[in-house]
């Protein structure tokens, strides 16, 4: 399976309000890697990557332009 790239926009893009908290799971067998668009920031304490197939992250708005990766990462 081909490698996942998943985008989060800012909020220009998509106007989200509020606290969010987004689930992500990696189901195939393909690396699934998490990035930010331009003038958003991604805090996290490893990598973007989720560490292997079934793994479960999430992504939580801290504010406009904010976010924070947690959960199953290399």
């Amino acid at each position: 399976f081909a490698p996942v790239v998943l985008t989060v926009p800012s909020q220009a893009n998509v106007a989200f309000s509020g606290n969010v908290i987004i689930p992500i799971a990696r189901l195939g067998v393909g690396a699934l890697t998490i990035s930010a668009q331009a003038n958003v920031t991604l805090h996290n304490s490893s990598s973007n990557t989720a560490r292997a197939q079934y793994s479960v992250l999430g992504l939580t708005r801290i504010a406009a332009d904010e976010w924070m990766l947690f959960g199953d990462t290399t």
